[in-house]
């Protein structure tokens, strides 16, 4: 009673070699570790290093795959050389402003953060236009990503990242999952009153999300819908991005519509229009935002729906929804970190940067006053082609 036993002493199976001591033991490694590094230096390594993980990078339609797991090291070759990979589009356009992409690299099944920063990409580009990857896993475990605008004569403007340990070297988690299994140890004990058990399940939710365990986020967010036993637009929507993270795009619409059809909220069906966009079907895009539009005329409604009507060759009803949407915003100061997220978009879609530069000076001035120094999620994922 009040301990776990520890782990039984088990017999070895046939053909594997035990010690009768401890120094003994320790001796053999010792002659295995030095025989290993002769072989490597004769190039007869006596194990061949592989990448025990998968690691993608982030797009706005979903993982781009970079290294399969199992792959053998270095990769691609022995040779100090570089993978080429063209499948990456600019994601937006910028003439006159550095367009800020967000560069993420995970690992795992679990989608570990490995690597997050936001490189600027000097204009004019050109949403659609080609960019350049280059990466490289070497044996000791170092991922080395080169990326640039796909442009002649460019080959100077590199932005550059050397990613040591990416399987091993994570963002550190522990913090978040030790408040998971504090939280999980007063749900068993039946510390939490049932009237707060949903609200502290959406909050297990949040915190497996933010580990990249969506499929565990999810389970925890239908468990807050049946302790609800009503339906919750806020969850379902909060579901319905997991989903979209994961691939699952059908079971993503679907419960986007449900949110906005068990309530007034068009914030639903806005992020169902961006979804939508995001994976370039701009028809139900279109038709998504408008009824978002029907039910509430928030200015960065406007915004989307002129860059939809951009993205169709609309550029009549670019102008006519981005003047709707510049002549809604209120004043730089009462507005929301979103809606100045929003506001800002337009006034570089409209060209006039110094209101641009006033609007993000603010939100420069606000993240400096609340104290965060985490990376900015302003950037742009990267586009990738449609095969």
């Amino acid at each position: 009673e009040g301990g776990c036993p520890g782990p039984p002493h088990l017999a070895p199976p046939p053909g594997i070699r035990t010690y009768d001591s401890y120094e003994s033991l320790i001796a053999s490694v010792g002659r295995g570790a030095a025989y290993h590094a002769l072989l490597q230096q004769l190039g007869h390594p006596l194990l061949t290093p592989v990448a025990h993980d998968g690691i993608w990078m982030k797009t706005s339609q979903g993982l781009l795959e970079l290294i399969k797991a199992g792959t053998q090291l270095p990769f691609p070759s022995p040779e100090p050389l570089f993978h080429t990979d063209d499948r990456l589009l600019v994601p937006e356009t910028s003439l006159v402003e550095p367009l800020p992409l967000r560069v993420e690299v995970v690992a795992g099944v679990d989608e570990r953060p490995v690597y997050t920063a936001v490189w600027d990409l000097q204009p004019p580009v050109e949403r659609g236009q080609g960019l350049t990857l280059m990466y490289r896993y070497d044996a000791n475990q170092a991922l080395w990503l080169k990326l640039r605008v796909g442009r002649a004569g460019q080959a100077d403007e590199w932005h550059t990242a050397l990613i040591e340990n990416p399987l091993t070297n994570v963002v550190n988690p522990q913090p978040e999952r030790e408040s998971i299994l504090e939280l999980e140890q007063r749900i068993r004990s039946r510390e939490i009153p049932e009237h707060r058990m949903p609200d502290v399940l959406v909050e297990l939710a949040d915190k497996y999300a933010r580990l990249g365990q969506r499929e565990k986020a999810i389970e925890h967010l239908q468990r807050a819908l049946r302790r609800r036993r009503a339906p919750d637009a806020g969850v379902l929507n909060k579901m319905a991005m997991l989903y979209g993270e994961i691939g699952h795009v059908d079971r993503e619409e679907e419960l986007y519509r449900e949110a906005a059809r068990v309530s007034g909220w068009s914030g639903a069906l806005f992020n169902l229009a961006l979804a939508q966009r995001r994976r370039q079907d701009y028809k139900n895009a279109i038709e998504s935002v408008e009824l978002a539009l029907a039910r509430e005329e928030d200015p960065p409604y406007f915004v989307l729906r002129a860059m939809l009507a951009r993205d169709s060759g609309d550029s009549e009803g670019k102008e006519r929804y981005l003047n709707g949407a510049l002549a809604r915003f209120g004043p730089i100061e009462l507005q929301s970190d979103w809606q100045l997220g929003w506001f800002l978009t337009a006034l570089k879609m409209r060209g006039d940067m110094e209101r641009a530069r006033e609007v993000e000076t603010e939100l420069r001035r606000r993240r400096s006053a609340s104290g965060s120094h985490e990376p900015d999620d302003e950037g742009f994922l990267p586009h990738v082609k449609r095969p």
